[in-house]
């Protein structure tokens, strides 16, 4: 199997002479030496299977059992080289910089450096959970030493195809185990067994296409790759999913269970849901971003083109409480969601969230509901109770303007809008 490398690099299959040197037999009364072919764009020419390595080093110990060792850290030292930019034909470490990619290089090392150029979000933690479906399927078609440069739509049409291809055998073997699980089992947080992998649908098609065009717009942007072979893909359309929300007696349920058991979990969810917020943002909330006497709170908002901004969210009256409460635990600086949901100095991932949910709702309370499917459920009760007054009002200043409709007015004449829907959403 070859070996990926910096600078449009790669290598062949790296072995051993004698190839029986790890078994019994292996005679030490000769030498020994690794060997392989490096591959590089500028010795394409010269070299046209690749400049052929002899690595030495070994043949000093007479004793067949420390050969050996020698021999396996001379391999893993070998590859960590080639890796870090050692050039054999040169004779040096080769200077990388991750801000370039050839069009020259692979087509699966290409997608790993402009993996690394994209902005820290919560969508490059998916695409690197993708990737590794993706570069799989590259292996398997015999993608890997086709130049990014070359990559055409065809090329991905086939790629997302093959990833597919493996997720539905992946479904199929894991999903009976998974759907096998003893509630025993299913009550232990650490056990050990693969969860039912999502399956291969018109969703899962448009983030993956999604994935490869964030990736290529970078490679485009470095000059790999001159084309937009993803923009030439059409999403597949699928079924919208129907939200059916938590009714009064889940939600009691879910009360009963989670306040005397696990308060701070109980806490948080009565603070995030009446919130507004996305959960990255809620985890970052400190004690200087809160406004108690004016009942809101700012979070860092993510905008298109990686842009932040701040946004002032609403407290409302019944959640009010709880966030005294947890304003008195909090020292200055810390985040007020930290280890076991309490303030402390380190942020956690927002899918702790989703984890906790899954354990305590939807595993031991049997509620197959996700984590969102409440805070859809709260909002469209109070909220809309709230903006009924305000629109009602909007539909009479829309007729003293003789609007024929209520937009108009909410953006251009009603200079207080927002303070307004502020002030109702803190009476909830």
């Amino acid at each position: 199997m070859s070996l990926q490398l910096p600078n449009g690099c790669h290598i062949g299959k790296m072995s051993v002479y004698p190839s029986n040197w790890e078994a019994p037999g292996a005679d030490p009364s000769f030498d020994w030496y690794i060997h392989y072919r490096f591959h590089s764009p500028e010795l394409k020419e010269r070299f046209p299977k690749g400049y052929p390595v002899h690595v030495k080093g070994m043949n000093d110990i007479k004793g067949v059992t420390e050969r050996r060792r020698i021999t396996r850290g001379l391999l893993e030292n070998e590859k960590m080289n080639l890796l870090k930019g050692y050039n054999p034909f040169e004779g040096r470490m080769m200077e990388t910089n991750e801000l370039e990619i050839s069009p020259l290089a692979g087509f699966g090392s290409a997608l790993k450096r402009a993996f690394i150029l994209l902005p820290e979000t919560g969508t490059k933690r998916k695409i690197k959970n993708a990737l590794v479906h993706i570069e799989l399927a590259i292996q398997q078609l015999g993608y890997a030493m086709t130049a990014i440069g070359e990559i055409r739509r065809h090329h991905l049409e086939v790629l997302l195809l093959k990833v597919g291809k493996n997720k539905e055998l992946e479904y199929r073997e894991l999903g009976e185990q998974s759907r096998a699980y003893s509630k025993k089992t299913r009550k232990s947080r650490r056990s050990k067994t693969k969860p039912i992998p999502d399956r291969w649908g018109p969703e899962a098609f448009n983030s993956y296409r999604a994935y490869l065009q964030m990736l290529f717009e970078q490679l485009r942007k470095v000059g790999a790759s001159e084309v937009k072979p993803v923009d030439d893909i059409k999403k597949r359309k699928g079924t919208k999913k129907l939200r059916e929300g938590i009714n009064q007696d889940e939600l009691d349920r879910i009360n009963a269970y989670l306040k005397p058991n696990f308060y701070t979990f109980w806490r948080l969810i009565h603070l995030f849901f009446p919130s507004g917020c996305r959960e990255t943002e809620f985890m970052g909330i400190q004690p200087e971003h809160v406004d108690l006497p004016g009942q809101r709170f700012r979070v860092l908002v993510k905008k298109g083109a990686g842009a932040w901004e701040w946004k002032w969210k609403t407290i409302t009256r019944s959640a009010l409480p709880l966030w005294e409460e947890i304003l008195a635990e909090a020292k200055p600086g810390q985040f007020l969601f930290s280890k076991n949901l309490r303030p402390g100095p380190v942020r956690i991932s927002a899918r702790q969230l989703t984890i906790r949910w899954r354990w305590h709702v939807k595993e031991k309370l049997g509620i197959n509901k996700d984590f969102y499917e409440l805070k859809h459920s709260f909002t469209t009760k109070v909220v809309t109770m709230a903006l009924r007054k305000i629109d009602e009002a909007t539909k009479v200043a829309s007729a003293v303007n003789s609007h024929t409709s209520t937009a108009m007015n909410k953006q251009v004449y009603d200079l207080e809008a927002g303070e307004r829907l502020h002030r109702e959403l803190k009476d909830i």
